[in-house]
């Protein structure tokens, strides 16, 4: 059942791993969702597909203006006088919110707003320059936070003295990521054939290929557990990056020169279906980026029954339990995989897929910031 309050989001695009949350606030609240631009910037979508899943039809902001190298869009008050909405929902700290805050305080209107910030404790820790003071500055005029970790959260509390928050992971619902199951069980058997994976213990990276995933340090460390664990293999899942186009062919070389082009693969960028038997196929994921706002991976390869090490860095962290992984400390020498391997069986002749190792569910996660957000609507729920 729909709540009477009005919403109006700015989001700067909606991926694949972000579409049932939109839909559900549509479908919670009178909505309207003003997109920015089509696809990620540096990992592009099928976007059509993505479209296909909306339950809703977001409008675009056809004007833009680029300043240092950075676009800035235009007519968010517009469409916040045309709209006249009880809640604004904007992404960080940028335009959007300058915008919702000054249109709030000139034309005297009283509704709320909220941002959604997906940075991990060490990049709030780490912000600097024009971006903490435009952070800083805003605090005190927001109503609520949407952050994606718990450890981002305990930040803003005791650094910035601000308690509206409430933690909303980068997860999807699992209701939907089951989808097709038979269909992604299918694929993930063939893919076990076809790569002869029976025997074999299979590690997946999924994301970007791009410096800051910390592929070489992940490429070393497996290099150097190799002669103990022959029966690991390391596939390596993702599109090159516009910004670093160079550094695919680097890694291939890196693997290369160090013979282990047969237990270290490139197996290419997927998506949808596909994408989801790799994760079902695979036993754990690893992620060891140095800059990593949060990591939708980790969520993806947990509802696939996949162990998880995670970088100490990365928002998703807050994902990983004694009983799902183990988080990596990035500034050892190498990471050690003596754990994982002591707790995951390669795979057998009577493969079958894992059942989901998440620690909650998108439904709890939902239900709790529906709460929250009529809580601020109603004024129960005031800022620090």
């Amino acid at each position: 059942m729909k709540r009477n309050s009005k919403v109006l989001i700015f989001h700067p695009t909606i991926a694949p791993y972000r579409i049932s949350f939109f839909n559900k606030l549509y479908k919670s609240f009178h909505t309207r969702i003003c997109l920015y631009y089509k696809n990620l910037e540096d990992n592009k979508f099928d976007y059509e597909k993505i479209e296909e899943q909306f339950v809703f039809k977001p409008t675009y902001f056809d004007r833009k203006r680029k300043i240092a190298g950075r676009d800035f869009y235009i007519g968010h008050m517009k469409k916040i006088a045309e709209y006249q909405p009880d809640v604004v929902i904007v992404g960080e700290y940028g335009e959007a919110l300058w915008a919702s805050v000054i249109y709030r305080f000139f034309h005297r209107r009283k509704y709320k707003i909220l941002s959604i910030c997906d940075d991990s404790r060490k990049i709030a820790e780490d912000c600097g320059g024009l971006r903490k003071l435009s952070r800083d500055l805003l605090l005190k005029q927001i109503d609520g936070l949407i952050l994606c970790n718990e450890d981002v959260q305990s930040w803003y509390s005791s650094n910035k003295n601000y308690n509206s928050t409430y933690v909303f992971p980068i997860i999807q619902d699992e209701s939907e990521f089951d989808s097709s199951y038979e269909e992604k069980c299918a694929l993930a058997r063939k893919i076990i054939s076809d790569n002869e994976l029976v025997g074999k213990r299979v590690f997946l990276f999924v994301g970007r290929l791009a410096p800051e995933k910390n592929i070489e340090y992940l490429i070393d460390s497996f290099i150097a557990q190799h002669e103990k664990h022959p029966e690991n293999i390391l596939y390596i899942i993702g599109g090159e990056s516009l910004k670093a186009p160079q550094f695919r062919s680097e890694m291939q070389g890196k693997i290369e020169c160090n013979n282990a082009q047969s237990y270290i693969v490139f197996a290419g960028r997927y998506e949808g279906t596909e994408l989801m038997a790799w994760y079902l196929a695979g036993q754990a994921l690893v992620l060891p980026s140095y800059y990593e706002p949060f990591g939708a991976v980790v969520n993806e390869a947990l509802l696939s029954g996949e162990y998880v090490m995670v970088s100490d860095r990365a928002g998703a962290s807050c994902l990983v339990n004694d009983g799902n992984g183990e988080i990596i400390d990035i500034s050892k020498p190498l990471i050690d995989f003596e754990n994982a391997c002591s707790r995951i069986k390669p795979v057998g002749t009577d493969w079958n897929p894992s059942m989901s190792r998440m620690p909650y569910s998108f439904s709890d996660k939902m239900n709790g910031l529906l709460e929250w957000l009529d809580s601020i609507i109603d004024g129960k729920n005031t800022k620090s």
